[in-house]
């Protein structure tokens, strides 16, 4: 498939910057908030022979004298950490801005916000957003996924372009949350045993396909149909695929570095969690999520914990 190459080919970018957050919510609603900012020299970007390197600036900062700041500095890398109280009911914030170094334009922002949701029940809710969709990296995604769509279906048998974009959507996001996160994702087999990787990816996407055909496609392709077509798109999913797919040119001049920032988020909550949708540490109560804001750039990722405080 065509259209998985490029997707692949982004994992050539994570590693140039990263954001670490840890939200501790108190037991009457009250919160504390710590981001890490981590930039790393060799992103890639400038001219090696213009001389002495410049730290890359794929951040914007939030400014006002309720954040502190601290900087440290080693040889390879930059990290900020900012931190402040937050007061019960006190409105969302934002604290991660992403931005294209080229254009300066914000390209991955957060939306952070802790409330009291009933008595006793406080929700931690987070939504990643990417506020420049005409500078998508998975633009051409979109567009291969279609070729390779076109290319699989029976004779005789066409989409309507809004079939078309409902499906490739559909399955652009499902195989980019698959790669990058915040689900079980994929990533560290691609990078480390491709192979296996395939098999797994294999899995996924193929029940993955099968459930955005049926509910998109169902008045246009019969079970058979489906199940050929399913296996035409997934005939050149294999390990060698995915190593040649490494190899692809993915630099961040040509992609857009903001959409490849590695992502950790953790929030304690003050009680029993009762429900998420991220992972929970049984031994610390901490609930977490780590990804790459790629994720978030066709949709918006949403991060959710919900606990109740014994009384």
């Amino acid at each position: 498939m065509r259209f998985l190459v490029a997707i692949l080919a982004l994992a050539a970018l994570v590693g140039c910057a990263r954001t670490s957050s840890t939200t501790v919510v108190e037991a009457n609603g009250d919160w504390h908030r710590t981001v890490k900012l981590t930039i790393s020299k060799g992103m890639g970007l400038g001219d090696p022979s213009a001389g002495a390197e410049e730290w890359p600036t794929p951040f914007k900062f939030p400014v006002g004298a309720e954040w502190k700041r601290n900087e440290t500095i080693t040889t390879d890398e930059k990290t900020i950490t900012l931190s402040r109280d937050c007061q019960a009911g006190e409105t969302q914030l934002t604290d991660i801005i992403g931005q294209d170094e080229k254009t300066k334009k914000t390209n991955l922002k957060n939306y952070v916000r802790v409330r009291e949701i009933e008595p006793g029940v406080y929700e931690y809710y987070e939504k990643i957003v990417n506020p420049n969709p005409e500078g998508m990296s998975v633009k051409g995604d979109l567009v291969k996924f279609k070729d390779s769509l076109r290319a699989a279906l029976p004779a005789g048998v066409t989409l309507e372009e809004a079939e078309m974009d409902a499906v490739s959507k559909q399955i652009v996001i499902g195989i980019s949350r698959m790669m990058f996160g915040p689900d079980d994702h994929l990533f560290g087999s691609i990078m480390t045993n491709p192979e296996g990787a395939a098999r797994r990816m294999k899995a996924k996407l193929g029940k993955m396909l099968d459930a955005s055909f049926k509910a998109n496609l169902s008045a246009k392709l019969n079970d058979d149909q489906r199940k050929t077509v399913i296996s035409k798109l997934m005939a050149e999913v294999d390990g060698e695929s995915i190593k040649s797919s490494k190899k692809a040119d993915a630099s961040p001049d040509k992609a857009g570095q903001g959409s490849f920032v590695g992502m950790s988020v953790s929030v304690k909550l003050p009680g029993e969690i009762i429900s998420t949708n991220g992972e929970v540490d049984v031994y610390t109560g901490e609930v977490f999520w780590d990804f790459l804001s790629a994720s978030a750039e066709l949709e918006p990722l949403e991060l959710r914990a919900v606990c109740r405080v014994k009384k």
